[in-house]
Parts: C-alpha cells; structure tokens; sequence
C-alpha cells in the first residue's frame, strides 16, 4: 500500500472512531461517509473493521452492568426549539440543568449552562435576541438506549460530558447525567 493510501485509510480510520464514540450505528456512518463522495466497497469495508478492532473486541473483554441506559434515564422532557431565544432557555436550565434542541423529537442538539456562559461578552452582557440554534452543542453525542452503563461511562469520559442524551428509534428517549450514575452505583 503506497504510502498516501496509508495516511489516508489513517484518517478515514479516525473519523469512523470519531463517530462510534459519538453513539453513531455503523449504518450512519456509512451513509454519511457515501454521501460525502468515498467508494462504497471502501467505506463498509472500513466502517466494519474498526468497529469489530476497536470496539466489539475491546467491549467483549470488559464486565457488564446488567442495566442499561433506557434503565436508569431521566425521561422528563426538556426541550426547546431552534427559534428558541435566550431568555427562555435560561429558564429552562434553571429548572432542569440543560435544555434539548429538537425537531420533531430527534435531538439536534444541546444546551447547558456552559453554552449560557459562553454567551456572555466582554461587558458581561448577553444577546437576548440569540437562539438555541446560535449556542447549541451540535453534532448531539448521545447513546443508544440499550447500551450497558459501562458504555455510557465510557462515552462520558471520552467525550469529557456530564450529560448524555439517550435515543430510541432516533428518537429522544431521555438524559443520563452524571448524577444518575453516580446514584445508580451508590445505590443500584
């Protein structure tokens, strides 16, 4: 394989693991891949090795939590739109800790109190007139729900997150926060 072949299967490697960390099936990975102009044989053929290198393999290895993320779930919904402005985000994280920016029930995006605090300028003034769309957190990492706590964990720390939305169907199904888990293991 010539040398230019092999920088570029690295990166192609690197972004596909980029993705699994990120929550997404291997079929959205080869789809996004597809229509970003790679050859089919290349993509599925690549998708599907480091999926079974650096994850099943890895994943099989590990003990279990017999639960999984649907499990333990925060499902009390919290969502805004795009459109929605500032001020009416803030109420909601004040209540609830972070707001989901959704479409139609599949999540877009997410807003904690980091992104209200990332939106404060040099003054200490905030743009009231911003929207979600303008302060989100997107791409959305996320979790199946029936992934094993561990994973969760896992994808947590990787991602260096305390809240991972939970999808079922694509659709919104809950959050895990880091609370929850830490809950969970103190008191199963």
């Amino acid at each position: 394989m010539a040398k230019k072949d092999e920088q570029i299967l690295a990166q192609l490697k690197e972004y596909i693991n980029k993705c699994i960390s990120s929550g997404h099936e291997e079929d959205e990975i080869v789809e996004a891949l597809l229509s970003s102009g790679w050859e089919k044989d290349i993509v599925v053929s690549a998708v599907k090795l480091v999926w079974k290198e650096n994850y099943k393999k890895d994943h099989e290895k590990k003990p279990r939590l017999a639960h999984h993320a649907e499990d333990i779930a925060d499902t009390q919904e919290s969502f805004v739109t795009i459109e929605t402005k500032i001020p009416d985000i803030i109420r909601i994280i004040n209540d609830r800790g972070y707001a989901i920016v959704s479409d139609n029930g599949k999540p877009e995006g997410i807003i904690t109190g980091t992104n209200i605090l990332n939106c404060i300028d040099d003054k200490g003034k905030v743009d009231l007139e911003d929207t979600a769309a303008d302060i989100m957190t997107s791409p959305l990492c996320y979790c199946r729900h029936d992934e094993t706590i561990l994973d969760v964990v896992e994808k947590m720390k990787l991602n260096g997150i305390e809240q991972l939305p939970v999808l079922k169907n694509n659709k919104y199904f809950g959050i895990i926060t880091f609370t929850e888990i830490i809950n969970f293991m103190s008191y199963g």
